[in-house]
């Protein structure tokens, strides 16, 4: 038995942006930083900041679109994609991102005049949507 699932609480590092693929299925993409704390070998308190990849796909992409915003606190699920591509000079290279499953909006101090009638559930999770393309971004039209 395997398993290919990642969990993260954390904040998003830019707005999300909108893609359409070639095929027409909607994207978003953002970066999302987590934080560790930790004392080092002198006993000082650190941070380690890690900078994820996300990609979502249809009514989640639709949705991280409509409804986040660089500094959005968010919990969120998903799975490791990797892909192997070589850069201009031709050296091989790999880039790993996060396909979105499941996201949620832990923000809590939104206005009730940002929370309208039209708001989604603070939980999105539509699982027919799929992120088997998700490396057709070298696809995407902007």
């Amino acid at each position: 038995m395997s398993r290919n699932k990642v969990e993260l609480i954390g904040y998003l590092g830019s707005t999300p942006k909108a893609h359409t693929t070639k095929k027409g299925a909607q994207i978003a993409t953002f970066s999302l930083a987590t934080n560790e704390k930790y004392k080092n070998s002198d006993g000082e308190p650190c941070t380690h900041t890690e900078w994820h990849s996300v990609v979502a796909f249809g009514k989640r992409a639709n949705t991280c679109i409509q409804y986040l915003k660089k500094g959005s606190h968010v919990f969120l699920e998903g799975a490791l994609r990797t892909k192997e591509y070589s850069d201009k000079e031709g050296v091989k290279k790999k880039a790993t991102k996060i396909s979105l499953s499941l996201i949620t909006f832990l923000d809590r101090d939104r206005s009730p005049e940002e929370i309208s009638e039209e708001s989604p559930l603070d939980t999105v999770d539509d699982s027919t949507d799929s992120g088997e393309d998700i490396f057709e971004l070298d696809d995407i039209n902007v």
